[in-house]
């Protein structure tokens, strides 16, 4: 008769330990993966709702704007809104999106070309450019270390810590928008004109009544263009060609922001010298005086208007 062994107390005690060891080193790790994969996440959605956004600007056929609104305290959240902000957006068109538990935002840096801090991200008709540039980061809270939780304990996080536990999202005033800052290239060595110009202007403009008034060549041809007749979105885009004296004068007039509380209006106004050989002004029609003089080579600028300032070659 052969007697059987079995396994003795002690190394059943032994492999429950070792088990137990393993579990308390894995266990922990796993829901760390876990966040992380929530943060990664919650990260990609964020994009994905913002690029949404732009696209619906540019592919609706109406005249409305898209963009979204980050509620960065409280319930950390964010709106996919229709409008041309989020305080005049219709409300009934808000779609709201939920951060999980395990992440939050804690930096909103967003600010309009003013300068002007914003929690909003809103898209512009026709070029799906930004009217806000900057960043929106996330923690994954679960992921920190003890007592470091927080914007506040950020100062005391290793590079390596803030890499694994924090995530941003960029946005510049292109549109793009992505995982890495912006480059930034030096526009020193670009050759520049007057053929493409933004100009600000102070005073509240009354869209419903008033017009851009093309004058060419001193007077010699005139074009007249109802503001109410040309908006897109709560802005103005307008683009044509005007015959003077037998030579096309191709010109387009837009603007980035159109009476904004905080930053009036910019106009941006392209004249290619392909195609435009004489003088120009573009006034309004408030007796103000022209916002935009134009040489017939296009290589000087003036102006007469008082509302005009901050004249800048793009």
């Amino acid at each position: 008769m052969k007697k059987s062994k079995g396994f003795t107390l002690i190394e059943l005690v032994i492999v429950i330990a070792i088990f137990a060891v393993i579990a308390a080193v894995s266990i922990p790790q796993f829901d760390i993966l876990k966040k992380k994969t929530e943060l990664n996440s919650a990260v990609q959605e964020f994009a994905s709702v913002v690029r949404l956004a732009q696209i619906k600007t540019l592919s609706d056929e109406s005249t409305v704007q898209y963009g979204v609104y980050i509620n960065n305290s409280g319930t950390h959240s964010y709106t996919l809104y229709q409008g041309s902000s989020y305080a005049g957006r219709d409300q009934s068109k808000d779609k709201v999106y939920y951060l999980p538990s395990s992440v939050e935002f804690y930096s909103v840096d967003l600010a309009l070309s003013s300068g002007q801090p914003k929690s909003e991200i809103t898209f512009n008709r026709v070029s799906g450019t930004s009217q806000e540039s900057g960043s929106v980061s996330f923690w994954g809270v679960s992921i920190l270390p003890s007592g470091s939780e927080g914007s506040e304990g950020s100062e005391q996080l290793s590079s390596e810590e803030m890499r694994t536990a924090s995530k941003t999202v960029y946005i510049s005033f292109s549109g793009s928008v992505g995982f890495d800052p912006p480059v930034v290239f030096s526009d020193d060595p670009r050759v520049k004109d007057w053929r493409h110009i933004h100009v600000s202007y102070s005073r509240t403009i009354d869209t419903a009544n008033e017009n851009i008034v093309l004058n060419f060549n001193n007077g010699a041809e005139t074009e007249t263009i109802p503001i109410k007749d040309n908006l897109s979105g709560g802005l103005f885009y307008w683009k044509g060609t005007v015959n003077v004296a037998g030579s096309d004068q191709v010109i387009t007039v837009l603007t980035h922001l159109l009476n904004d509380p905080a930053s009036g209006t910019v106009f941006s106004v392209h004249r290619d010298a392909r195609y435009n050989n004489t003088i120009l002004k573009v006034s309004l029609s408030d007796d103000a005086g022209y916002f935009l003089g134009y040489s017939a080579d296009g290589q000087s600028i003036t102006h007469t208007s008082v509302y005009a300032s901050n004249f800048e070659r793009q």
